[in-house]
């Protein structure tokens, strides 16, 4: 792609852009039939970071200056792609990250060594064959571990749980997360968060047979695990029944006394229940460092609900600011304890802002009668 002899011909250039154009769609209409999406964007990707690899190692070699050479080829390799490419980690891949530093260092010695031999080996260099050894010498290296790497930590069941989990969020789509937690099963039939999933998606249908079959099955492959009293807590709080909801997340801190997210499943049932100091007591357990912007959130909440409104405002802040909340309780929360210190156009704001952040049923119409409690409109452009 760089090289002088590709572009010294018309035609030779024109031919190069046609074939790498088809290879692309041969490639990525293979690869999906065969192998669907998640594999046709690693395909896309390694032919992607595969050329741009050659073309510095071709643009470096061409140059008169060993260390302008060497600098592009090794040295822009290793800080434009190689740290790129070894720090891109799919979403539904295990944890890799000291694996995946070996295709930032394989990038750069790659390019390199390519550039090396077309200067120094390669009886005639200007032709396009010449061009094309070096490129396949200096992709191919960095391909071979990364499409390595990438597979080895391939987990298509962790894609699908999570996927279930958002469907999960919304009784509306609870039907969908389903087959997908079907799916997972049949891929890890040894994973029990699968099972515990599918079991809270059974229960949530009314399907209580196979809700517990599911959970007892997730019981048996990991007996010491406190994720099924967990689901049956939040199940409960779906439900509306805030007590059994608070028995189930009890059962979960036996002997987890500093369990964040037991911690957090009593506060919450404690709140439905209109306990607020019992809500802050628990909350407030929770570290610092395991603290999410949804706990943080239901802090907010029971301070609000125990009438502080400034620690109320203080949580909501940091689950917003620090840990980047995008859950529209947070906004609407932060709302009510303005409204409770008479700051009616800042509350005004955060209402509006809990309204485009709606995640959840039940918080946007909250949001929208704030708004009229306190004779403000509702924006009609999103909030900055």
């Amino acid at each position: 792609m760089a090289s002088a002899a590709l572009w010294s011909r018309w035609w030779a250039a024109l031919s190069w852009i046609a074939v790498a154009l088809a290879l692309c769609f041969v490639v990525h209409l293979s690869t999906r039939r065969l192998f669907g999406p998640p594999i046709t964007f690693l395909a896309g990707w390694c032919l992607f970071f595969g050329v741009l690899v050659g073309a510095f190692a071709m643009w470096g070699a061409q140059l008169h200056s060993s260390a302008w050479a060497y600098g592009i080829a090794g040295g822009l390799v290793f800080f434009l792609l190689g740290i790129t490419g070894g720090l891109i980690e799919p979403p539904n891949s295990k944890p890799m990250e000291d694996w995946f530093l070996t295709s930032a260092v394989s990038a750069p010695i790659s390019s390199c060594l390519a550039a090396w031999i077309y200067r120094n080996l390669l009886p005639d260099p200007t032709t396009l064959t010449a061009a094309a050894f070096t490129g396949l010498l200096a992709g191919l290296p960095f391909l071979c571990v990364t499409m390595a790497l990438h597979l080895l930590a391939w987990r298509p069941n962790r894609g699908l749980l999570r996927l279930a989990t958002l469907y999960l969020h919304n009784d509306d789509f609870v039907g969908q997360a389903l087959p997908l937690l079907d799916k997972a099963i049949c891929a890890t039939p040894q994973d029990p968060r699968a099972f515990e999933r599918r079991a809270f998606a059974h229960a949530l249908t009314g399907n209580n047979t196979a809700a517990e079959a599911d959970w007892v099955r997730a019981q048996q492959l990991d007996p010491s695990s406190n994720a099924t009293a967990l689901c049956q807590g939040w199940l409960a709080l779906r439900q509306g029944q805030p007590g059994i909801a608070q028995q189930a997340f009890e059962r979960a801190m036996a002997g987890r006394e500093r369990d964040s997210a037991a911690l957090q499943g009593v506060g919450v049932a404690h709140l439905r229940r209109g306990n607020a100091s019992e809500a802050l007591q628990a909350l407030k357990r929770i570290s610092s460092r395991k603290h999410g912007a949804l706990s943080l959130t239901y802090l907010a909440e029971a301070w609000l609900a125990y009438g502080d409104a400034a620690n109320a405002i203080g949580a909501a802040t940091d689950a917003i600011e620090e840990m980047d909340s995008t859950h529209g309780r947070s906004w609407l929360v932060r709302a009510e304890a303005y409204v409770l210190q008479g700051k009616i156009e800042t509350a005004a704001e955060d209402y509006n802002r809990a309204i485009w952040a709606a995640d959840e049923p039940g918080i946007e119409d909250k949001a929208v009668a704030g708004l009229g409690a306190i004779d403000r409109p509702i924006s009609e452009d999103e909030p900055e």
